[in-house]
């Protein structure tokens, strides 16, 4: 039997801006946490149901293990029961003086299931409001039936008959389902399948 999986993918951004923000460098380490607000990324899930995922970010100070540099960690939290699959990464913004946005710094891609374990850390920034922008990429993939697909025993399976005009009465609708119920009864014979149901 032949088989087809489709991969959809569903991507959002937000922005959190931090003012003074070197005022949380050097904090104690211990509960020193901020948050940004909440935001969603809707998605359709791989029960191909449509869904709001649910984020948010969370900065705190942070000193370098080995160098012992103060820097300010960001940490993307996902509030969902189940972290969809996909990417994410961060990046520092601007704008300049036509009001357009620039990147100051933008840092490698990480995966959405082990966000809780990664943290990116800003040390220099180009002024004392910093803009810290967080792009997503969700991911969902579900099975579905291709047209044509191999039925079961290894015989192509007819595509579904489509008609394009206005129904008909109901007793000429009766009478196209009785039709079609002898053809696929006497196909049933001839192959020793069991004859499709129509609805109508």
């Amino acid at each position: 039997m032949d088989s087809l999986t489709s991969v959809a993918a569903f991507t959002g951004h937000h922005y959190w801006t931090i003012e003074n923000w070197r005022g949380w460098v050097g904090c104690s380490e211990k509960g020193a946490m901020i948050y940004s607000e909440k935001f969603s990324i809707p998605i359709v899930n791989d029960d191909g149901e449509e869904e709001n995922t649910l984020w948010m970010i969370k900065a705190f100070p942070k000193k370098h293990t080995s160098t012992g540099k103060e820097m300010l960690a960001f940490r993307l939290v996902s509030l969902n029961k189940r972290t969809p699959r996909g990417s994410f990464h961060f990046k520092t913004v601007a704008r300049n003086f036509l009001g357009q946005e620039t990147t100051v710094s933008k840092f490698k891609p990480l995966p959405l299931d082990a966000a809780y374990h990664w943290m990116t850390c800003i040390r220099y920034h180009t002024s004392e409001t910093l803009v810290m922008k967080v792009k997503l990429q969700v991911v969902s993939s579900h099975n579905v039936r291709p047209p044509h697909a191999s039925a079961p025993g290894g015989r192509a399976s007819s595509p579904s008959p489509s008609f394009l005009f206005f129904p008909p009465a109901r007793s000429l609708w009766s009478k196209i389902g009785s039709y079609l119920t002898k053809v696929d009864s006497y196909l049933a014979k001839i192959d020793g399948a069991v004859p499709p149901r129509y609805c109508r």
